[in-house]
């Protein structure tokens, strides 16, 4: 195998990928191994410690290799917060399906990959050999941890994930997916590889560990400085070696010191210790900032944790699971996986070796680049950290070039989201006001499209009149975007404008007739018309547990399909309109009317003159012009 010398050495900074050519060299035989894997097996697992290299190993040699096998290979994904398109433009989504799929279609539009499931998405994308066989297809997700990582407010939505992911393998044999994770998560990962198992699905799986020391020439300054990182010393002046080369810290020395070794060799040990005493200081002062914590508690802990601990100090817990995979991203823990369970432990020795006699200072803290910053935002937006995404794209905008406007819209973009998750409409509006202005320069048409469609859709909630002329416009500019046909027939229905409301909706499902959100709406509108049969017709073919406005209408429809029949006992939707009557105290006008016509239709008059009187008070959103004498004829009418 051929050796590094300085012309390839792998490591440019400490953030950035490898050096293609470096990564060939040093990892020929791995990548071999986890190609082989891939194309061999319908789910492989490649697993490693944060800085270990797989993304790397990946795009510099596995990817490149498979693209002369054959077949379709999709491009890498992520399951991540999307930069460039406002959440508010669509209807609510699998928070994993939908940011893989756009991933893995980067030249679509999102609003087209809407509501697919992973099935649906690659079964549009089957190709067939000169025999007629479907074509192998590969496919990657790096990283995946967050597949098999527990999120309390969306876990309905990872499980889903999954079982659409297991069936689609299950089901489609020519596929082959690549899963890349830390080693944290490895036992998820297994369990569901076991599950694939049991039915027959082929898996394999790739651990991949440290660089080999004899890959390096002594000869450059590459070989002595791979050995130093070898090289432990204890207090007493003892020596002891450590197997492999951790690829993170190696590529951290790189880049600080570099070719400069030859200019005083001897000190090499002193440098090695100086950066890396750096590098925990540069790493608990950010994590400290980031997570608003006490750098003295912070580094408190490390030290009784991972530096000198003792007997009853190996208290990892004592802070948070974010704060733990922070210091696991910047190289300073890694995780050890147990019998039992997992726990963490120092990285590499000789991080214990360059800070045990330095005290840690709070000192200015690196930061990447706005474009990285936006990507660490949108990262994590995701994972659920709003406080700490919100910090990161204000920073984000702080260090952005006047010039660079993508990167500037797209900030306002995120912070759009990032206000319109947390109920901030007003707010929301006002960002993506801004990214729509500066993607308006860039003539991207496009994304103005979306950003008007998500600022119609808000104006929906609290200010219907507002949001047909924006709708409008986004139609103008998107005029076969079937979301936001459809939100426009919402305004028109909101507007008063019924007839013309369902014409739009009809053509949207002429289009379309699998359209969930025009079936859901279309839906609607017929149960508030009192046309039931119609509007069962829709509703019967969406999940209406999600939505209280389809739920409503649905039990709406029902009721009064079955009016005049006799009910020897309670309706079996009683218990589901309880729960809209609770869903519906969040000001939603149209719910809250649709309850109270049930209620009258089940006799029970002073409840529904009530809610009916709720109803007329309602603004998010408030009850369309041809509702209001219906509404005000409930509410005056009293028990008879």
């Amino acid at each position: 195998m051929a050796r590094v010398s300085n012309p390839l050495h792998p490591y440019r900074s400490d953030h950035e990928p490898t050096r293609p050519a470096a990564v060939r060299h040093t990892r020929r035989r791995e990548i071999e191994q986890v190609g082989r894997l891939w194309t061999r097996h319908r789910l492989t697992i490649l697993s490693g410690h944060p800085g270990v290299g797989k993304s790397a190993l990946l795009h510099a040699g596995v990817v490149p290799s498979l693209e002369e096998v054959g077949g379709l290979l999709l491009p890498v994904g992520r399951v991540t917060h999307h930069v460039a398109f406002p959440m508010a433009a669509l209807p609510p989504q699998n928070r994993f399906v939908f940011p893989l799929l756009a991933s893995w279609a980067p030249g679509e539009s999102p609003a087209q990959l809407s509501g697919s499931s992973i099935q649906q998405f690659l079964k549009r994308r089957l190709r067939y050999d000169r025999f007629g066989e479907p074509s192998r297809t590969h496919l990657c997700v790096d990283p995946a941890e967050v597949l098999f990582q527990e999120f309390p407010e969306r876990e309905t939505q990872r499980l889903r994930f999954l079982e659409d992911l297991f069936e689609t393998l299950c089901g489609q044999p020519h596929l082959r997916l690549l899963l890349v994770l830390r080693t944290a998560m490895l036992d998820e990962a297994r369990a569901f590889a076991r599950r694939l198992e049991a039915e027959k699905v082929p898996t394999g799986l790739f651990s991949l560990g440290p660089l080999q020391a004899d890959l390096f020439d002594r000869s450059d300054w590459c070989g002595p400085l791979a050995e130093e990182l070898q090289t432990v010393r204890t207090p007493d002046g003892r020596k002891a070696h450590v197997p492999g080369i951790d690829p993170g810290l190696f590529s951290l020395l790189c880049a600080r010191l570099g070719p400069e070794l030859f200019q005083d060799p001897a000190a090499l040990a002193s440098k090695v210790d100086h950066v890396l005493g750096e590098h925990v200081e540069q790493t608990l002062s950010a994590v400290a900032v980031d997570h608003r914590l006490p750098l003295p508690d912070l580094e408190a802990w490390f030290r009784n944790a991972f530096i000198d601990p003792g007997p009853r100090t190996r208290e990892k817990a004592s802070f948070s699971p974010e704060v733990l995979r922070a210091l696991e991203d910047k190289w300073l823990i890694r995780a050890r996986i147990g019998p039992e369970d997992m726990d963490y432990e120092l990285r590499h020795p000789r991080l214990r070796e360059a800070v045990r006699s330095s005290s840690i200072r709070q000192v200015p803290i690196r930061r990447p680049d706005a474009a990285e910053l936006l990507r660490e935002a949108a990262a994590t937006f995701w994972s659920g950290n709003l406080r700490l995404s919100r910090d990161q794209a204000k920073g984000a905008a702080q260090t952005c070039a006047p010039q660079d406007l993508e990167v500037t819209a797209q900030i306002e973009c995120l912070l759009g989201d990032l206000t319109y998750s947390e109920g901030m409409f007003t707010e929301a509006a006002e960002h993506y006001k801004a990214a729509a202005r500066t993607f308006e320069v860039l003539q991207n048409t496009d994304l103005v499209g979306h950003l008007l469609s998500a600022l119609g859709r808000l104006s929906l909630r609290t200010d219907p009149a507002a949001a047909l002329p924006e709708l409008l416009a986004a139609a103008t500019r998107l005029p076969h975007d079937l979301h936001v046909l459809t939100a426009l027939g919402q305004a028109l229905w909101q507007a008063g404008q019924a007839q013309t409301a369902l014409t739009v909706l009809n053509e949207v499902l002429s289009e379309d007739g699998n359209n969930l959100e025009a079936l859901r709406v279309r839906g609607e509108l017929h149960a508030d018309l009192g046309e039931a049969e119609s509007a069962l017709q829709d509703l019967d073919r969406i999940d209406r547990g999600a939505s209280s406005s389809a739920l409503s209408a649905w039990i709406l429809a029902n009721a009064m399909r079955a009016r005049g029949k006799p009910r020897t006992a309670p309706s079996p939707e009683s218990e589901e309109l309880n729960e809209v009557v609770g869903a519906a105290d969040r000001d939603n006008g149209p719910v809250l009317l649709r309850v109270a016509r049930v209620r009258e239709l089940s006799g029970d008059h002073p409840d529904a003159a009530k809610l009916a009187g709720r109803a007329l008070r309602a603004k998010n959103p408030p009850i369309p012009p041809q509702l209001l004498l219906k509404a005000e004829k409930l509410k005056n009418r009293t028990s008879t």
